[in-house]
């Protein structure tokens, strides 16, 4: 079924001088390990109103603009100085070494590729991806990178003897000029909850240039995926409930208002333990067929609930499938990636089994700060009995941690 699935607010895409294209956002990096400041992108006119108005926060910690994100609180670099960024050597080395995601990959493109086929690789970063399409047997294999990795790229090419069939495009994706249609194009460009980067826009771009009529995306599909939590060490580690007993003997209460008024997403280890309820599908997209736009998503979900607990988040994974018998999932319960999983806080509230949570969840884009970040808006509803027992919104920033 192709994707149709539209934003109710106009996207501007983001060109990979933006949104990092050919490189790997912060997103790489330990939660608690360096960083380097990410591209503050231009502001563009005030956001429109929020579409929920529902149970709003504390009067007491409502700005009039929203503070800052932590991955653009800092002052932000020229874009040259962005990709520069991601030339180093250990940014590539922790993807590599992400198994579950690399070997996904390899084994996607050797179950996929013919020989004489021509591949693009879109954000090809160290070029593992060039070299496994090459090894396969494709006949020509265009790497496109924005950094300064690209002449390194050129060196692996030649020091595996496939300088004649790798050739590398030290350009953004959407500056490639190509003198025909490609067979297939293969991009890893997940960031965290699948969204953060934005680099599915210069994928996009390129599939509606230059894929042929018959050829392959992968990956073809990507869905994202939501269940109720209660983790009490979530809420107290990556959450509001830091603020709930006394530090060094002060009430810090009023800190746990002034969060909840705005929450970010972190990217923790969720244990399957703490799912309330079953996974339920958020958003299904075909890649071959999907705009841009599909992926800043309005949706309603109904997550039943099973057990009797106290919900203090929402988790949130993605999967995707790369061919016909390979896909890649972030679950709690498969084998762990660098991804690992998203966590959406909310203010805790108590629930029995039968109880259902429906949920509305929206992906938006910035405005202003960060813009290659999105938000999500979260408008809640736990029903019991057909009857409504709690309500809440929330809004979370989205980030790279």
């Amino acid at each position: 079924m192709k994707a149709s699935l539209k934003s109710q607010t106009p996207v501007q895409p983001l060109s990979t001088s933006e949104t990092g294209a050919g490189i790997r956002g912060p997103f790489q990096w330990g939660l608690n390990s360096h960083r380097p400041h990410a591209f503050k992108a231009p502001l563009c006119p005030s956001p429109p109103r929020l579409r929920f108005q529902k149970d709003p926060p504390n009067p007491a910690f409502v700005v009039s603009q929203s503070p800052p994100s932590r991955a653009s609180s800092c002052p932000m670099p020229r874009a040259d100085d962005y990709f520069q960024s991601y030339t180093d050597p250990g940014v590539h080395r922790l993807m590599i070494q992400d198994t579950v995601r690399t070997e996904a990959y390899r084994d996607a493109l050797n179950e996929l590729i013919q020989p004489g086929m021509v591949v693009v690789d879109v954000g090809s970063g160290s070029g593992i991806l060039s070299l496994f399409a090459a090894r396969a047997g494709a006949r020509r294999v265009h790497a496109v990178e924005a950094s300064s990795m690209a002449p390194v790229i050129e060196a692996l090419a030649k020091a595996n003897d496939y300088e004649n069939i790798i050739k590398v495009h030290h350009c953004r994706a959407e500056d490639l000029q190509l003198d025909g249609k490609v067979d297939l194009i293969v991009s890893e460009w997940m960031g965290y909850f699948g969204l953060a980067e934005r680099m599915f826009e210069s994928v996009l771009d390129v599939r509606d240039r230059f894929l042929a009529e018959d050829g392959r995306m992968v990956p073809d599909r990507f869905r994202l995926k939501l269940f109720p939590i209660q983790d009490e060490g979530l809420h107290q580690v990556h959450g509001p409930g830091s603020w709930d007993d006394p530090i060094y003997g002060f009430d810090f209460g009023p800190m746990s208002d002034y969060e909840y008024a705005e929450l970010s997403t972190t990217a923790p280890t969720i244990l399957p333990s703490g799912a309330l309820g079953p996974h339920v599908s958020l958003i299904d997209l075909d890649l071959e067929f999907c705009s841009a736009e599909d992926f800043f998503f309005d949706q309603k979900v109904e997550l039943p609930i099973e057990c009797n607990g106290v919900v203090q988040g929402i988790g949130g994974y993605f999967e995707v499938d790369l061919a016909p018998e390979t896909s890649l999932t972030c679950a709690p319960e498969a084998p762990a990636t660098h991804w690992r999983q998203s966590w959406f806080p909310v203010r805790p509230f108590k629930v029995c089994c039968g109880d259902k949570l429906e949920l509305t969840m929206q992906a938006v884009p910035r405005f202003e700060g960060d813009i290659r970040l999105p938000d999500y808006l979260m408008d809640g509803a736990l029903m019991r009995a057909g009857k409504l027992e709690h309500s809440f919104f929330h809004r979370h920033l989205g980030s790279y941690e």
